[in-house]
């Protein structure tokens, strides 16, 4: 994953910025600055890393081979299933609105401070929401596509626990183990061998995707955070959309970090996201004006 960088030249809040291919004639207004945005991304996304790697790594006790050998039978997932994985992402919730918040008596960065802990609390826990409902619907897709897998190879006791361990991740993600099982089959391993194959593909894709989630949460709090502190505090009238400007940056993100993209500070920017992230381990921040 790209990692957050701070040095990013022309971006000191509050300063004029004249870098060569990003010159404006504004100046951005005392905000947090991108280095102080990003230290406290690093911060919150330290804190939920363990708990969303708690999350995926205990699909497999709910998604178990038990699970989906009856969904099998029944040729389709069970619904005591699929309240069970709600559950499982529902138990976390506390430990998630936690490490994005921080301790309560100290803020992560001053726009925290400044608008308050309870607004952050707030705000942090609408995002919690949305989050627990995004997570557990991707995981019933993800047990969806795993009992597809077992359609198309049957429910042999090495298929079923592949299977079953890869149920935290995403369903492109289960493909992916499911190949490196297939491939190390094909090479004439053994199944045992195919089986620490695919383990270890497992094993590296759920690290990927923890971080992954801790990073796009954190961005997302953050940004939020930013703009009510804009809005509330400093009494901004604009905002800007600042990507990590290097060569891991996505289409979306170089196509809103122009110097003619500046919206109001209450409406979206053209692609429709009120502030970052855009996709998936974005590491953009906003510049308030």
């Amino acid at each position: 994953m790209p990692r957050l960088r701070e040095d990013l030249d022309g971006n000191v809040a509050g300063k004029r910025r004249t870098t060569a291919t990003h010159t404006s004639e504004e100046v951005a207004i005392a905000s947090p600055s991108r280095a102080e945005q990003l230290r406290a991304i690093r911060r919150r996304e330290r804190r939920l890393k363990p708990v969303t790697r708690s999350i995926v790594d205990g699909m497999p006790d709910v998604i178990t081979v038990r699970a989906l050998r009856s969904a099998f039978d029944a040729g389709a997932l069970l619904a005591s299933t699929l309240v069970s994985v709600q559950a499982h992402v529902r138990k976390h919730q506390d430990r998630i609105l936690e490490a994005l918040t921080g301790d309560p008596e100290r803020a992560i960065f001053k726009a925290d401070d400044a608008i308050s802990a309870i607004t952050v609390d707030e705000i942090a826990a609408l995002q919690v929401g949305d989050l627990i409902a995004g997570l557990s619907d991707r995981q019933l897709r993800t047990a969806q596509e795993a009992l597809a897998v077992l359609f198309e190879r049957g429910p042999t006791a090495d298929v079923l626990a592949m299977i079953s361990d890869a149920t935290g991740l995403t369903r492109r993600q289960l493909r992916a183990v499911n190949n490196a099982h297939l491939s190390a089959l094909d090479d004439g391993l053994s199944k045992a061998a195919a089986a620490r194959a695919a383990a270890r593909a497992r094993k590296r894709l759920l690290k990927m995707r923890a971080q992954l989630i801790a990073r796009t949460e954190s961005v997302r709090l953050t940004a939020a955070i930013t703009q009510r502190f804009g809005i509330e505090t400093l009494g901004a009238t604009q905002k800007r959309w600042i990507s990590a400007r290097d060569n891991d940056v996505e289409g979306i993100c170089l196509a809103l970090d122009k110097p003619s993209v500046v919206v109001g500070i209450n409406d979206p920017f053209p692609t429709g996201h009120m502030h970052p992230p855009a996709h998936a381990g974005c590491r953009c921040v906003l510049e308030l004006l």
